[in-house]
This record gives structure tokens, sequence and C-alpha cells, in this order.
């Protein structure tokens, strides 16, 4: 008896824990219609705690989905220094993510931090991987950069450009956070060039529902190792990787 009652009181304190950190007014969109999909992010692990559960449940449903990441990663120490044997480490780290969720990865090597100054190699070599893969959806940052990132705001640029330019012949996300959550993190804004990046950040118009696929994104984020200190100094609160995202059945994003 006393087990059950534990047992319920845990259930209720989550349930109550999901209502209040999901934002219930953004409404859940199908992923069904989209066969051919192009996920940018200018690091390995961008994709993990943004929209792991969504990338499984499209390839789960048939999608042919692509991941392309602009750099090694080699920035990615909790001070953002340059460790070029975080190239390799990254570079594995990568691919077994791509494995976990069923994508195609393409991994290049421009240059972690560098990106800002390579707008029109980036922009070439983009429209080149759009003709190449034909994407139905593109996914990547706003152009906040989620916390003014340079080299996220400036992929997220190009591909806004790119989507203007071509004509909206492919639909475009965002990734976005409801901000129950964003105020339960400690990003790491002192790396914004613009400290007015937070205008450019959008508000979730749309949610997907990823349901136990929580535990496919914990594993994603679990294969990402080199970045746990990044990770831990990033929660005001420290709370076991799959607890805290089975509180997340949603993930969010904002529909240009």
């Amino acid at each position: 008896m006393v087990f059950l009652l534990i047992s319920i009181a845990v259930f209720i304190s989550w349930a109550s824990l999901v209502l209040y950190l999901n934002n219930f007014s953004v409404p859940t969109k199908s992923t069904q219609k989209y066969k051919q999909v192009l996920i940018i992010f200018p690091h390995p692990d961008d994709e993990a705690k943004s929209m792991a559960g969504t990338i499984k449940k499209f390839t789960e449903q048939g999608a042919k989905v692509t991941l392309l990441f602009f750099s090694k990663g080699e920035r990615g120490s909790p001070d953002a220094s340059e460790d070029l044997s975080l190239k390799k480490i990254r570079s594995k780290e990568a691919k077994m993510s791509a494995k976990i969720l069923g994508v195609k990865l393409i991994h290049e090597d421009f240059g972690d931090g560098m990106l800002s100054k390579m707008r029109a190699k980036l922009t070439s070599y983009l429209l080149k991987i759009i003709a190449k893969e034909m994407p139905e959806l593109v996914i990547t940052y706003d152009r906040s950069g989620l916390y003014g990132h340079p080299d996220h705001i400036v992929v997220s640029e190009i591909i806004t450009d790119l989507h203007k330019k071509l004509k909206k012949s492919f639909k475009l996300w965002y990734i976005s956070f409801p901000e129950k959550l964003l105020a339960g993190k400690k990003l790491p804004e002192h790396m914004a060039e613009d400290k007015n990046f937070k205008k450019y950040r959008m508000q979730p118009n749309m949610k997907i529902f990823i349901g136990h696929r929580f535990l496919t994104k914990s594993k994603v984020i679990g294969a990402y190792k080199s970045q746990f200190p990044s990770y831990e100094r990033g929660l005001i609160i420290p709370v076991p990787n799959v607890i805290l995202w089975s509180l997340f059945p949603w993930e969010y994003f904002y529909e240009v």
C-alpha cells in the first residue's frame, strides 16, 4: 500500500510538471506529409536536445532525413576554446547519433566559430545540397541562434535567404522552445556578439508530439559524452537526463 501511494504521488508530481512546463496553446502538427527532410546545424549535438524525438518520428514514418553539420565542433569545450582533438571525438559521436536516429549524415569541416566569415561559400554549398537532396522541409535555428551564437545565426540567415530566393520551394521550420524550458536553463549567452539577439527569437507556433521517443532523445544526448560538462552547466537544477526529457513529450518549432 505504501509503495502504491508513493507511486501515485510520483506520477501526480510528474504529470503536474508536464502540464506546467509545456505550452498547450501551441497547436500540435503532423509530420506525416514530409518524405524528404533536410536538417542543418553548425555543430554536432545541435540536433540532440532541440529535435531528436521529431527526427526519430520522421524516420519511423518512412521519411528520408539528411542531417548536415557544418563543423566538427572543435570549440565544444565549456570555455569554447579550440581543442582539435575534439574533431575526431565529436565526429564519432555524430555518427552514433545518426545511427540511432536512422538518418543520412553529411559532416563538413568549415571551421567551428568560423562560419560567419564564410557566408558566400556556405551559400553556394547549400544551393548544391538543396538541389541534390530536394527537401520538402528544411529545419534549422531561428535568427537569434537560440542564445546568439554567431555560427547559429549565420546558418539561419543563409537558409532563410535561400528560402526566399528559391520562392519557398521547401517549407522552413526553426527549432523553438517553450519559455518555461528556457527559464530553467543557463544558456551561454556570453557567446553572443549581437547583444540584441533575443529580438529575433521566435516563439513556437507549432509542436510535434514525440511521446515515448523522449527515450531516443535521451540516448542521442547520451551519445555526445564530450558535451556532458556543458550540458551539466546548463541546468539550473541537476536532473537525470531521461527524467528531464520525459517532462517534454512535445518538441517545439516556428513554421516560417
